[in-house]
């Protein structure tokens, strides 16, 4: 028997213990694993082409931090009435600018990414109920 013969190595690859445990994985934690193979790809795509691998990347981290989306919107006004905390936030704004400026794909994708995470979710919506993250 060659060791190198592909179908040797093919049924070794099959029997290994880490294809079992990937292949485990893989059917258990369908979501984090898509995420990280999207989060992959997006970076590849940044190099080839800056925008659409931005949107696919801003649309990620969209998705999953809609909460603290809503949640920094909802409490806008808290955020200007206390005078220590302005200067955090207008340099959050200021980020903010220059990352849509700069890399518009990842601002776009990241609102792209919140209202699809709305859009399939039961959570409600209202952006003035002040239990929604405490609940969720």
């Amino acid at each position: 028997m060659n060791p190198n013969d592909p179908k040797t190595s093919r049924e070794r690859f099959r029997k290994s213990r880490r294809t079992d445990e990937f292949y485990h994985y893989a059917t258990k934690n369908k979501g984090p694993l898509t995420t990280y193979i999207l989060l992959a790809l997006g970076i590849i795509l940044v190099f080839i082409n800056s925008f659409l691998g931005s949107l696919l990347i801003g649309g990620i981290t969209g998705y999953y931090f809609t909460s603290e989306m809503i949640s920094s919107l909802r409490n806008f006004t808290s955020f200007t009435s206390n005078p220590d905390e302005q200067v955090r936030y207008v340099t959050l704004a200021a980020l903010c600018l220059a990352l849509l400026i700069e890399a518009p794909g990842i601002v776009i994708g990241a609102i792209i990414g919140a209202i699809l995470h709305q859009a399939t979710t039961n959570k409600p919506s209202n952006l003035y109920d002040r239990d929604y993250r405490d609940r969720y």
